[in-house]
């Protein structure tokens, strides 16, 4: 299984790819992004696909982690 894995802040943005194979993983590919140098999320993660060699057919499986407020509510 491959998965995408991001960290999301306002800060950095952390992209990673890894290999899940039988319960062990490794990483394909990491790499920070300066968050402010990029107008939308969308552009930042097609620059990191596209620097990725993966088979055109390839499933992602992702996970992203945002920064944001959080608000308790009782």
């Amino acid at each position: 299984m491959i998965v995408l894995a991001g960290d999301i802040g306002g800060t950095k943005t952390i992209l990673r790819i890894d290999s899940v194979d039988n319960g062990y993983s490794s990483i394909i590919m990491e790499q920070t992004f300066p968050s402010h140098y990029y107008s939308d999320f969308y552009t930042l993660l097609d620059l990191f696909l596209s620097s990725v060699d993966l088979a055109s057919n390839t499933k992602l499986n992702a996970c992203f982690a945002v920064a944001g407020p959080c608000l308790l509510y009782t």
